[in-house]
């Protein structure tokens, strides 16, 4: 947890290429022969720290190669049988981390009936089909519910419903079988909508109030969460599920193995307990 080694590299290199950048003005403006040599020098450096950088690129590659042939030993039938569904909050770029997501919890013998997709103009959408003249958050609240019913019903019929109606999108095919468990996969690099509530906090709420057995809220890096939602109701997450190792943390919480991991200030460990 905290700031990744590549992180401190990179705020060094960020530094000392700005000192490169107020002596190159400096020399524009005088050209002392000590001012020269001190940029040969800051050069030299910029170019060692840039190779320690793509090293650690390289070696952060390599570790998730290995971490990713590993997977199976690690998650290998830890949810066969089970039928775990996956809604996509985020506001930003997952199809990566989402399909990801999705084979990892192939790999330990779930069965991903279909990915969930709330459109992120779900309020906008919602007040549209309703011809309601309410708050966005009062919206979202209301069409949120309907989600979460259709999904811990197993509700296909509805779920097609709510497509045409086009509040989500699915990806897969529903069944009329309620799910073992949810996975939410939250993340935005927005503010939340009107009334400061985010997208993911009425879908999880309504998932646990229509009796859901396991939800667990991930996130990737790249996309933390506005509001700490997940802490607040008390759901197991992964913060960094953009990387094998939050991907087995998320089969592992849904096996049984509640927590908060990841590399984030609100995470309490870095990844699930293996045994």
């Amino acid at each position: 947890m905290g700031i990744s080694l590549r992180h401190h590299v990179l705020s060094l290199v960020a530094i000392f290429l700005m000192l490169l950048v107020g002596l190159l003005v400096g020399v524009g403006l005088s050209s002392q022969p000590e001012l020269t040599a001190r940029i040969d020098d800051l050069t030299s450096e910029f170019q060692k720290l840039m190779g320690e950088i793509h090293g650690l690129e390289r070696d952060a590659a390599t570790q998730e190669d290995f971490a990713l042939a590993a997977m199976p030993r690690l998650v290998g039938h830890k949810l066969d049988g089970k039928q775990i569904p996956l809604i996509v909050t985020a506001r930003g770029p997952v199809n990566r981390v989402a399909a990801d997501v999705t084979k990892a919890l192939e790999t330990a013998g779930a069965e991903v009936p279909y990915r969930l997709v709330v459109r992120s103009d779900l309020p906008e959408r919602a007040a549209r089909g309703r011809g309601q003249e309410a708050g966005a958050s009062d919206l979202l609240v209301l069409a949120a519910g309907r989600i979460a019913a259709a999904v811990a019903a197993g509700d296909a019929t509805a779920l097609r419903g709510l497509e045409k109606g086009r509040l989500i999108q699915l990806a897969g095919r529903p069944t009329n079988a309620a799910p073992s468990g949810v996975v939410v996969l939250g993340g935005s690099t927005q503010p939340p909508v009107e009334g400061g509530i985010d997208l993911q906090r009425p879908i999880v709420e309504a998932l646990l109030a229509a009796g859901v057995r396991a939800v667990v809220g991930c996130e990737p890096r790249t996309l933390p969460l506005p509001n700490d939602t997940y802490r607040d109701l008390e759901i197991s997450a992964v913060d960094n599920v953009n990387l094998v190792r939050g991907q087995v943390s998320l089969v592992l919480a849904l096996a049984g193995k509640p927590g908060r991991y990841g590399d984030g200030p609100t995470a309490e460990q870095e990844f699930a307990p293996l045994e």
